[in-house]
C-alpha cells in the first residue's frame, strides 16, 4: 500500500466512523430515493454513501463535494439525454436496483433466456430497471445503462441491440 493510499484509506474510515452513524441518528430513508427522474434503490445508510462515492468521479474524497447521491443520479441523466441528442422525448421513471445478492442479480438476468448465464454482468438494463450490485457500479456504468433506458424509450421502433449498444459505449465514453 502506497503513502497516498494509506492517508486515503484514514482519511475515508474517520469520516465513515462520523457520517455513517449521524445518518443512522438522523433519521436517514434506507429503501427507495426518488429524483426527478429517478427511484434509486438501496439496502442501508451506508449504500447511499458508497453509491454516492461511485458515481462522483471523486472516489473517496466525494467528501468534498456537498452534493447528494439524488442530484448527482440527475445531472448524470440530463448529460446522457444531450450526449444522445434526445432531450424533446418524454421519459417513463428509471429504476435504479442496487443490490447485495450477486446470486439474485443472477436470477433476474436469466429471467427468460433459453440458457442460462452463470454469471450476470456488471450492471443491466431491463423492463424500465437497471440491475447492479453495489462494488459493481460507477458514473460510467450508471450513464450506458441510462442510454440503454432513454434509447429505448425515445425511439419508436427500438433499434437493433448492436446500435444501442455502440451508442450506450459512445455515451459512456463522452461523459
Amino acid at each position: 500500500m502506497t503513502r497516498k493510499q494509506w492517508i486515503a484509506a484514514i482519511i475515508w474510515t474517520t469520516l465513515s466512523a462520523l457520517i455513517i452513524p449521524a445518518a443512522i441518528v438522523y433519521g436517514a430513508e434506507v429503501q427507495d430515493y426518488h429524483t426527478g427522474y429517478t427511484t434509486i434503490r438501496l439496502n442501508t445508510p451506508t449504500d447511499l454513501i458508497n453509491f454516492n462515492r461511485s458515481i462522483s468521479g471523486l472516489g473517496y474524497f466525494t467528501f468534498l463535494s456537498k452534493k447528494p447521491a439524488w442530484e448527482r443520479v440527475n445531472e448524470i441523466y440530463l448529460q446522457v439525454i444531450i450526449i444522445l441528442g434526445m432531450e424533446k422525448g418524454s421519459y417513463p421513471l428509471l429504476v435504479i436496483d442496487i443490490s447485495h445478492d450477486k446470486e439474485t442479480l443472477l436470477k433476474i438476468w436469466n429471467r427468460g433466456r433459453k440458457v442460462a448465464d452463470t454469471k450476470a454482468p456488471l450492471a443491466f438494463y431491463g423492463n424500465g430497471t437497471i440491475y447492479s450490485h453495489i462494488d459493481d457500479i460507477n458514473r460510467g456504468r450508471l450513464a450506458h445503462e441510462m442510454a440503454h433506458h432513454i434509447i429505448d424509450t425515445y425511439l419508436l421502433v427500438r433499434p437493433p441491440s448492436k446500435t444501442a449498444e455502440i451508442l450506450a459505449q459512445h455515451v459512456e465514453k463522452m461523459l
